[in-house]
């Protein structure tokens, strides 16, 4: 597995994801792909969309 963040900032997003309810501060695209690949199951689920919203915006 090619790892882009370290797992300190890895495991700082999974505790901030926990809770599928709350919207999102995302920081990076690398936190934006966690985001879509951690609750993805979830269907409305803020955090998927925020992520999805960040990855898909012009920048």
């Amino acid at each position: 597995m090619n790892v882009v963040a370290p797992a300190a900032v890895r495991s700082r997003w999974a505790i901030n994801a926990a809770d599928c309810y709350s919207r999102p501060n995302v920081e990076s695209l690398e936190h934006a792909r966690y985001l879509m690949s951690a609750p993805a199951g979830h269907g409305g689920c803020p955090q998927y969309l925020g992520a999805l919203a960040y990855g898909s915006a012009v920048r």
